[in-house]
Protein backbone atom coordinates (compact mmCIF):
# COMPACT_ATOMS: atom_id res chain seq x y z
CA UNK A 1 0.00 0.00 0.00
CA UNK A 2 1.23 3.65 -0.84
CA UNK A 3 0.18 6.80 0.32
CA UNK A 4 -0.36 10.04 -1.45
CA UNK A 5 -0.22 13.16 0.15
CA UNK A 6 0.17 15.48 -2.83
CA UNK A 7 -2.79 17.96 -3.29
CA UNK A 8 -3.71 17.63 0.18
CA UNK A 9 -4.02 21.12 2.21
CA UNK A 10 -2.56 20.02 5.64
CA UNK A 11 -2.36 23.83 7.18
CA UNK A 12 -5.78 23.68 8.74
CA UNK A 13 -4.99 20.51 10.08
CA UNK A 14 -1.20 21.25 11.30
CA UNK A 15 -2.65 24.23 12.94
CA UNK A 16 -5.43 21.85 15.04
CA UNK A 17 -2.42 19.42 16.05
CA UNK A 18 -0.11 21.98 16.72
CA UNK A 19 -3.05 23.46 19.18
CA UNK A 20 -3.54 19.86 20.68
CA UNK A 21 0.10 19.05 21.27
CA UNK A 22 0.16 22.01 23.24
CA UNK A 23 -2.50 21.32 25.90
CA UNK A 24 -0.57 20.48 29.26
CA UNK A 25 -2.92 17.90 29.81
CA UNK A 26 -3.10 14.58 30.58
CA UNK A 27 -5.81 11.57 30.54
CA UNK A 28 -7.61 10.15 33.44
CA UNK A 29 -6.93 6.75 33.61
CA UNK A 30 -4.12 4.39 31.97
CA UNK A 31 -6.70 2.68 29.19
CA UNK A 32 -7.54 6.49 27.66
CA UNK A 33 -3.67 7.22 28.42
CA UNK A 34 -2.98 4.12 26.06
CA UNK A 35 -5.41 4.51 23.42
CA UNK A 36 -6.48 8.12 23.15
CA UNK A 37 -4.85 10.61 21.34
CA UNK A 38 -5.22 14.08 20.52
CA UNK A 39 -5.17 13.84 17.28
CA UNK A 40 -7.23 11.22 15.46
CA UNK A 41 -5.77 11.05 12.66
CA UNK A 42 -2.76 9.53 13.79
CA UNK A 43 -4.85 7.45 16.68
CA UNK A 44 -5.42 4.19 14.36
CA UNK A 45 -1.22 4.09 14.08
CA UNK A 46 -0.54 3.42 17.55
CA UNK A 47 -2.91 0.42 17.36
CA UNK A 48 -1.45 -3.27 17.30
CA UNK A 49 -1.09 -3.21 13.25
CA UNK A 50 1.26 0.15 13.77
CA UNK A 51 4.15 -2.10 12.50
CA UNK A 52 2.58 -3.11 8.94
CA UNK A 53 0.93 0.19 8.91
CA UNK A 54 4.44 1.86 9.08
CA UNK A 55 6.13 -0.76 6.27
CA UNK A 56 3.41 0.19 4.44
CA UNK A 57 4.31 3.63 4.18
CA UNK A 58 6.63 4.63 1.30
CA UNK A 59 10.45 6.15 1.71
CA UNK A 60 8.95 9.68 0.24
CA UNK A 61 6.02 9.83 2.25
CA UNK A 62 7.46 9.14 5.49
CA UNK A 63 10.29 12.07 4.58
CA UNK A 64 6.93 14.26 4.23
CA UNK A 65 5.14 13.25 6.93
CA UNK A 66 8.12 13.91 9.14
CA UNK A 67 8.72 17.24 7.58
CA UNK A 68 5.36 18.57 8.48
CA UNK A 69 4.32 20.57 11.12
CA UNK A 70 2.95 17.85 13.32
CA UNK A 71 5.92 15.33 12.69
CA UNK A 72 5.84 12.84 15.90
CA UNK A 73 9.42 14.03 16.69
CA UNK A 74 8.21 17.76 17.07
CA UNK A 75 5.12 16.61 18.79
CA UNK A 76 7.37 14.93 21.04
CA UNK A 77 9.39 17.57 21.87
CA UNK A 78 6.58 20.20 22.46
CA UNK A 79 5.39 18.13 25.03
CA UNK A 80 5.75 19.18 28.62
CA UNK A 81 7.10 15.74 29.46
CA UNK A 82 10.03 15.84 27.47
CA UNK A 83 10.99 18.96 27.95
CA UNK A 84 10.99 18.12 31.56
CA UNK A 85 13.78 15.01 30.74
CA UNK A 86 17.56 15.83 31.26
CA UNK A 87 19.36 15.46 27.94
CA UNK A 88 20.37 11.71 28.48
CA UNK A 89 16.67 11.11 28.71
CA UNK A 90 15.54 13.29 25.59
CA UNK A 91 18.16 10.90 23.87
CA UNK A 92 16.67 7.98 24.70
CA UNK A 93 12.81 8.84 24.21
CA UNK A 94 14.45 10.09 20.55
CA UNK A 95 15.95 7.07 20.03
CA UNK A 96 12.73 4.91 20.96
CA UNK A 97 10.53 7.75 18.70
CA UNK A 98 12.72 6.45 15.74
CA UNK A 99 12.40 3.30 15.98
CA UNK A 100 8.47 3.47 15.52
CA UNK A 101 7.18 6.86 14.86
CA UNK A 102 3.68 6.01 15.00
CA UNK A 103 3.77 5.40 18.86
CA UNK A 104 4.52 8.70 19.35
CA UNK A 105 0.85 8.99 21.46
CA UNK A 106 2.42 6.63 23.76
CA UNK A 107 5.71 7.72 24.51
CA UNK A 108 3.75 11.36 25.14
CA UNK A 109 1.58 9.67 27.65
CA UNK A 110 3.84 8.22 29.20
CA UNK A 111 6.23 11.04 30.01
CA UNK A 112 3.44 13.24 31.38
CA UNK A 113 1.89 10.73 33.35
CA UNK A 114 1.79 11.16 36.67
CA UNK A 115 3.19 7.69 37.45
CA UNK A 116 6.12 8.52 35.38
CA UNK A 117 6.42 11.90 36.99
CA UNK A 118 7.11 10.40 40.45
CA UNK A 119 9.91 8.05 39.73
CA UNK A 120 13.54 9.36 40.53
CA UNK A 121 16.24 10.25 37.60
CA UNK A 122 17.80 6.98 37.16
CA UNK A 123 14.12 5.10 37.19
CA UNK A 124 12.78 7.14 34.53
CA UNK A 125 16.01 6.46 32.98
CA UNK A 126 15.32 2.61 33.22
CA UNK A 127 11.93 3.54 31.93
CA UNK A 128 12.86 4.71 28.94
CA UNK A 129 15.08 1.64 27.99
CA UNK A 130 12.06 -0.33 28.34
CA UNK A 131 10.54 2.25 25.79
CA UNK A 132 13.01 1.55 23.79
CA UNK A 133 13.00 -2.03 23.45
CA UNK A 134 8.94 -2.95 23.51
CA UNK A 135 6.94 -2.32 20.27
CA UNK A 136 4.52 -0.55 19.90
CA UNK A 137 2.15 -2.86 21.90
CA UNK A 138 4.30 -3.07 24.78
CA UNK A 139 4.28 0.44 24.65
CA UNK A 140 0.88 0.97 25.14
CA UNK A 141 0.90 -1.39 27.93
CA UNK A 142 3.85 0.49 29.45
CA UNK A 143 1.64 3.28 29.60
CA UNK A 144 -1.12 1.49 32.14
CA UNK A 145 1.62 -0.01 34.18
CA UNK A 146 2.89 3.95 34.61
CA UNK A 147 -0.97 4.92 35.25
CA UNK A 148 -1.87 1.55 37.51
CA UNK A 149 -2.02 2.43 41.25
CA UNK A 150 -0.91 -0.01 43.63
CA UNK A 151 -1.22 1.84 47.16
CA UNK A 152 -1.84 4.94 46.16
CA UNK A 153 1.10 4.79 43.79
CA UNK A 154 2.51 3.94 40.50
CA UNK A 155 2.29 -0.28 40.04
CA UNK A 156 6.29 0.94 38.44
CA UNK A 157 7.09 1.39 42.05
CA UNK A 158 5.49 -1.83 43.39
CA UNK A 159 8.41 -3.70 45.22
CA UNK A 160 9.10 -7.63 45.14
CA UNK A 161 10.04 -9.80 47.81
CA UNK A 162 13.52 -8.70 47.66
CA UNK A 163 12.31 -4.65 48.11
CA UNK A 164 13.11 -3.84 44.10
CA UNK A 165 10.90 -2.17 41.98
CA UNK A 166 8.89 -3.50 39.48
CA UNK A 167 10.67 -0.70 36.57
CA UNK A 168 14.05 -2.02 37.74
CA UNK A 169 13.24 -5.92 37.41
CA UNK A 170 11.40 -4.73 34.09
CA UNK A 171 14.84 -2.59 32.78
CA UNK A 172 16.45 -6.17 33.46
CA UNK A 173 14.04 -7.76 31.28
CA UNK A 174 14.92 -5.41 28.70
CA UNK A 175 18.65 -5.15 28.86
CA UNK A 176 20.02 -9.37 29.88
CA UNK A 177 20.76 -11.78 27.70
CA UNK A 178 17.53 -14.40 26.76
CA UNK A 179 17.92 -18.05 27.68
CA UNK A 180 19.28 -19.89 24.20
CA UNK A 181 15.90 -21.25 23.72
CA UNK A 182 14.82 -17.54 22.89
CA UNK A 183 16.92 -17.38 19.65
CA UNK A 184 15.68 -20.87 18.70
CA UNK A 185 12.92 -20.57 18.45
CA UNK A 186 12.63 -17.23 17.50
CA UNK A 187 10.68 -15.97 19.94
CA UNK A 188 11.48 -12.46 20.29
CA UNK A 189 12.17 -10.12 23.47
CA UNK A 190 9.88 -7.80 22.25
CA UNK A 191 6.97 -10.26 22.46
CA UNK A 192 8.19 -10.86 25.88
CA UNK A 193 7.85 -7.66 27.08
CA UNK A 194 4.75 -7.32 25.99
CA UNK A 195 2.72 -10.17 27.58
CA UNK A 196 5.06 -9.65 31.22
CA UNK A 197 4.00 -5.69 31.25
CA UNK A 198 0.48 -6.70 29.71
CA UNK A 199 -0.46 -8.83 32.55
CA UNK A 200 1.45 -6.79 35.14
CA UNK A 201 -0.51 -4.08 33.77
CA UNK A 202 -3.97 -5.56 33.30
CA UNK A 203 -4.65 -8.98 35.70
CA UNK A 204 -7.71 -9.16 33.81
CA UNK A 205 -5.86 -10.16 30.92
CA UNK A 206 -4.15 -13.43 32.22
CA UNK A 207 -5.89 -16.37 30.47
CA UNK A 208 -5.45 -20.17 30.52
CA UNK A 209 -6.15 -20.45 26.41
CA UNK A 210 -6.98 -23.83 25.86
CA UNK A 211 -4.55 -25.58 28.24
CA UNK A 212 -5.27 -27.25 31.08
CA UNK A 213 -3.54 -24.51 33.67
CA UNK A 214 -6.72 -23.09 35.06
CA UNK A 215 -4.65 -23.52 38.53
CA UNK A 216 -1.58 -21.79 38.03
CA UNK A 217 -3.63 -19.50 36.00
CA UNK A 218 -5.61 -18.34 38.77
CA UNK A 219 -2.11 -18.14 40.90
CA UNK A 220 -0.81 -16.20 37.74
CA UNK A 221 -3.97 -13.49 38.19
CA UNK A 222 -3.95 -13.07 41.93
CA UNK A 223 -0.02 -12.92 41.64
CA UNK A 224 -0.13 -9.75 39.43
CA UNK A 225 -3.31 -8.64 40.55
CA UNK A 226 -1.88 -8.32 44.38
CA UNK A 227 2.35 -8.18 43.60
CA UNK A 228 3.05 -7.38 39.97
CA UNK A 229 6.77 -6.65 40.75
CA UNK A 230 7.23 -10.43 41.80
CA UNK A 231 5.59 -11.25 38.88
CA UNK A 232 8.10 -9.46 36.91
CA UNK A 233 10.59 -10.52 39.20
CA UNK A 234 9.87 -14.14 38.25
CA UNK A 235 10.02 -13.85 35.06
CA UNK A 236 13.00 -11.85 34.46
CA UNK A 237 14.65 -14.89 36.44
CA UNK A 238 13.21 -17.63 34.45
CA UNK A 239 13.68 -16.52 31.12
CA UNK A 240 17.26 -15.10 31.56
CA UNK A 241 20.62 -17.65 30.66
CA UNK A 242 20.52 -19.13 33.84
CA UNK A 243 16.68 -20.44 33.06
CA UNK A 244 15.79 -20.47 37.47
CA UNK A 245 15.01 -18.15 40.17
CA UNK A 246 13.90 -18.51 43.75
CA UNK A 247 10.67 -17.96 45.21
CA UNK A 248 9.24 -16.59 48.25
CA UNK A 249 9.54 -19.85 50.35
CA UNK A 250 12.99 -20.05 48.77
CA UNK A 251 12.04 -22.97 46.63
CA UNK A 252 14.06 -22.60 43.03
CA UNK A 253 11.70 -22.46 40.35
CA UNK A 254 13.04 -23.39 36.93
CA UNK A 255 11.88 -22.70 33.10
CA UNK A 256 10.13 -25.43 32.11
CA UNK A 257 11.63 -27.54 28.91
CA UNK A 258 9.98 -26.31 25.78
CA UNK A 259 7.98 -23.88 26.67
CA UNK A 260 9.49 -21.04 24.69
CA UNK A 261 8.74 -22.80 21.44
CA UNK A 262 5.25 -21.32 20.17
CA UNK A 263 2.15 -23.70 20.95
CA UNK A 264 -1.17 -24.08 19.24
CA UNK A 265 -2.28 -22.15 22.44
CA UNK A 266 -3.15 -18.71 20.71
CA UNK A 267 -5.25 -17.29 23.21
CA UNK A 268 -2.14 -16.86 25.50
CA UNK A 269 1.28 -14.35 25.63
CA UNK A 270 4.46 -15.96 25.20
CA UNK A 271 4.68 -14.64 29.07
CA UNK A 272 1.54 -16.69 29.92
CA UNK A 273 2.97 -19.72 28.31
CA UNK A 274 6.20 -19.49 30.53
CA UNK A 275 5.21 -18.56 33.62
CA UNK A 276 1.95 -21.34 33.76
CA UNK A 277 4.29 -24.43 32.28
CA UNK A 278 6.96 -23.88 34.41
CA UNK A 279 4.54 -23.47 37.24
CA UNK A 280 2.86 -26.71 36.50
CA UNK A 281 6.66 -28.16 36.27
CA UNK A 282 7.31 -26.78 39.66
CA UNK A 283 4.00 -27.97 41.82
CA UNK A 284 4.09 -31.34 40.48
CA UNK A 285 6.68 -32.15 42.09
CA UNK A 286 8.82 -35.51 40.27
CA UNK A 287 6.37 -35.64 36.94
CA UNK A 288 7.39 -33.53 34.30
CA UNK A 289 4.95 -31.08 32.06
CA UNK A 290 4.91 -30.95 28.43
CA UNK A 291 3.03 -28.19 27.45
CA UNK A 292 3.31 -28.76 23.57
CA UNK A 293 0.78 -31.32 23.98
CA UNK A 294 -0.57 -30.39 27.39
CA UNK A 295 0.20 -33.69 28.96
CA UNK A 296 1.85 -35.06 32.13
CA UNK A 297 2.98 -39.05 32.60
CA UNK A 298 0.29 -41.90 32.80
CA UNK A 299 -2.32 -39.84 31.86
CA UNK A 300 -2.63 -37.37 34.68
CA UNK A 301 -3.67 -33.98 34.12
CA UNK A 302 -3.96 -30.97 36.17
CA UNK A 303 -3.34 -30.47 39.73
CA UNK A 304 -4.18 -32.59 42.90
CA UNK A 305 -5.19 -30.49 45.69
CA UNK A 306 -1.25 -30.80 47.23
CA UNK A 307 -0.31 -29.80 44.45
CA UNK A 308 -2.08 -26.73 44.19
CA UNK A 309 -1.07 -25.78 47.61
CA UNK A 310 2.57 -26.35 46.93
CA UNK A 311 2.03 -23.67 43.99
CA UNK A 312 0.30 -21.12 46.19
CA UNK A 313 2.94 -20.99 49.05
CA UNK A 314 5.86 -20.71 46.93
CA UNK A 315 4.54 -17.78 44.88
CA UNK A 316 3.26 -15.83 48.23
CA UNK A 317 5.32 -17.14 50.72
CA UNK A 318 2.54 -17.95 52.90
CA UNK A 319 0.86 -21.18 54.28
CA UNK A 320 -2.49 -22.12 52.88
CA UNK A 321 -4.87 -24.09 54.84
CA UNK A 322 -7.40 -26.22 52.76
CA UNK A 323 -11.09 -25.91 53.77
CA UNK A 324 -13.68 -27.95 52.24
CA UNK A 325 -16.44 -27.37 54.99
CA UNK A 326 -15.69 -31.18 56.44
CA UNK A 327 -16.23 -31.77 59.76
CA UNK A 328 -13.89 -34.46 62.07
CA UNK A 329 -13.64 -37.43 59.30
CA UNK A 330 -15.66 -35.88 57.07
CA UNK A 331 -18.95 -36.72 59.84
CA UNK A 332 -20.28 -33.68 58.57
CA UNK A 333 -20.45 -30.67 56.49
CA UNK A 334 -21.07 -26.52 57.11
CA UNK A 335 -20.09 -25.12 53.69
CA UNK A 336 -22.34 -22.26 55.03
CA UNK A 337 -19.18 -21.36 57.34
CA UNK A 338 -16.84 -21.62 53.99
CA UNK A 339 -18.98 -18.99 52.02
CA UNK A 340 -19.39 -16.72 55.47
CA UNK A 341 -15.49 -16.92 55.40
CA UNK A 342 -15.50 -15.94 51.85
CA UNK A 343 -17.96 -12.88 52.14
CA UNK A 344 -15.98 -11.47 55.26
CA UNK A 345 -12.49 -12.11 53.00
CA UNK A 346 -14.16 -10.45 49.95
CA UNK A 347 -15.64 -7.22 52.25
CA UNK A 348 -11.52 -6.82 53.38
CA UNK A 349 -11.30 -7.03 49.66
CA UNK A 350 -9.27 -10.35 49.92
CA UNK A 351 -9.41 -12.52 47.12
CA UNK A 352 -9.76 -16.65 47.62
CA UNK A 353 -8.30 -19.49 45.50
CA UNK A 354 -11.33 -21.87 45.30
CA UNK A 355 -11.44 -25.37 43.80
CA UNK A 356 -14.38 -26.28 41.69
CA UNK A 357 -16.72 -29.31 40.26
CA UNK A 358 -16.58 -28.53 36.66
CA UNK A 359 -18.22 -29.89 33.98
CA UNK A 360 -21.06 -32.39 32.11
CA UNK A 361 -21.60 -35.09 35.66
CA UNK A 362 -19.28 -32.72 37.54
CA UNK A 363 -16.45 -35.12 35.93
CA UNK A 364 -13.83 -31.72 35.97
CA UNK A 365 -12.24 -29.93 37.86
CA UNK A 366 -11.72 -25.98 38.04
CA UNK A 367 -9.79 -23.45 39.59
CA UNK A 368 -11.78 -19.92 40.31
CA UNK A 369 -10.60 -16.88 42.19
CA UNK A 370 -13.61 -15.41 44.58
CA UNK A 371 -13.51 -11.71 44.99
CA UNK A 372 -16.96 -11.18 46.67
CA UNK A 373 -20.26 -12.92 48.09
CA UNK A 374 -23.27 -10.42 47.93
CA UNK A 375 -27.22 -10.51 47.80
CA UNK A 376 -26.92 -13.94 47.62
CA UNK A 377 -24.55 -15.06 44.53
CA UNK A 378 -20.45 -15.55 45.02
CA UNK A 379 -18.59 -13.87 42.61
CA UNK A 380 -15.42 -15.09 41.33
CA UNK A 381 -13.03 -14.65 38.28
CA UNK A 382 -12.68 -17.19 35.55
CA UNK A 383 -8.80 -18.01 34.57
CA UNK A 384 -10.76 -18.72 31.39
CA UNK A 385 -10.42 -14.99 31.11
CA UNK A 386 -12.12 -12.93 27.93
CA UNK A 387 -14.61 -14.91 27.05
CA UNK A 388 -16.08 -12.72 23.87
CA UNK A 389 -18.36 -15.21 22.31
CA UNK A 390 -20.61 -14.77 25.20
CA UNK A 391 -23.35 -12.27 26.75
CA UNK A 392 -23.40 -10.57 30.17
CA UNK A 393 -26.35 -11.28 32.25
CA UNK A 394 -26.73 -14.59 30.48
CA UNK A 395 -26.92 -17.63 32.13
CA UNK A 396 -24.37 -20.76 31.75
CA UNK A 397 -24.20 -24.00 32.90
CA UNK A 398 -22.43 -27.28 34.47
CA UNK A 399 -22.03 -25.01 36.73
CA UNK A 400 -24.83 -22.86 36.34
CA UNK A 401 -23.42 -19.33 36.55
CA UNK A 402 -24.25 -16.16 35.27
CA UNK A 403 -22.09 -14.02 33.06
CA UNK A 404 -20.96 -10.41 35.11
CA UNK A 405 -18.42 -9.06 32.32
CA UNK A 406 -16.94 -11.19 29.61
CA UNK A 407 -13.83 -8.93 28.73
CA UNK A 408 -12.59 -9.37 32.64
CA UNK A 409 -14.00 -13.06 32.61
CA UNK A 410 -15.89 -11.91 35.48
CA UNK A 411 -19.15 -15.12 36.92
CA UNK A 412 -21.49 -15.45 39.70
CA UNK A 413 -23.06 -18.05 41.04
CA UNK A 414 -26.21 -18.62 43.38
CA UNK A 415 -24.98 -19.44 46.85
CA UNK A 416 -27.09 -22.75 46.73
CA UNK A 417 -25.84 -23.39 43.53
CA UNK A 418 -21.96 -22.55 44.87
CA UNK A 419 -22.46 -24.72 47.51
CA UNK A 420 -23.19 -27.85 45.56
CA UNK A 421 -20.28 -27.54 42.73
CA UNK A 422 -17.45 -25.97 45.58
CA UNK A 423 -14.96 -28.70 46.08
CA UNK A 424 -12.73 -26.89 48.56
CA UNK A 425 -10.66 -22.93 49.35
CA UNK A 426 -7.14 -22.43 50.36
CA UNK A 427 -7.07 -19.88 53.08
CA UNK A 428 -3.69 -18.18 54.09
CA UNK A 429 -3.00 -18.82 57.33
Amino acid sequence: MKVGLSGLNIQPLAKALDAETNKNTQTSSATQAAQTTPTKLLDAFDAPLANSLSNAFSIENRVLANSAPFSPKNRLMNSPGFQRLNPEQQKLALEALKTDPFSVTSIINLLNSKGFQSLSSNQKTQALVVCKAADAKGRAELVKLAYREINGKTALLNKDKDGNTLIRSLHLLATQPLHADFAKEKVSRKDLLYGVMQEAADPYQVNQGSHGTCTVTAMQYMLCKQNPAEYVRIMQGITSTSGKTKLRDGSTLRLSPECIKPDDNIFRSTSERIFQASMMDFSNGSLSYNNADDSQPKGKSGLNKDEQKKGLEALFGKKFKHKDGKGFLGLWTNKTAVVNELEKRGKKGQETYVRMHWGDGKKDGHAVVVYKVENGRVYFRNPWGEQSEKEDGKIYNNPPRRMEDKAKGLESMSISDFKKWFKGCFIPS
